[in-house]
């Protein structure tokens, strides 16, 4: 008997959202995609949007590099934080913050 396949990939995507009090109101996404053609290989990539904050994450793993059942991978990433100290002091105190000009 001879049985012919087909790898297929897996991908799935994610949404997110909340709120935070240090951050703020934060929207995400994740987007991965697992099995690269033929050789178990992960892609991701995984974004948070917020009022305050920002941060992109991409990510690759190879599970057999040089042919051998070593797994390697990396993660780039980019993060940004915006507090404006006297803006959280003014909605603490109940006052309007006033935007720059």
């Amino acid at each position: 008997m001879t049985l012919k396949v087909k790898e297929r990939g897996k991908n799935s995507i994610g949404l997110n959202g909340g709120v935070s009090g240090i951050a703020g109101q934060l929207h995400g996404v994740q987007l991965l995609h697992q099995q690269l053609p033929g050789v178990g290989r992960t892609l991701s990539l995984d974004t948070q949007l917020g009022t305050r904050m920002r941060s992109v994450r991409l990510g690759f793993t190879e599970p057999y590099f040089l042919d051998r059942p070593i797994q390697l991978g990396f993660m780039v990433y980019l993060s940004r934080f915006d507090f404006n100290q006297g803006r959280e002091a003014s909605i603490l105190a109940g006052l309007q913050p006033h935007s720059a000009v």
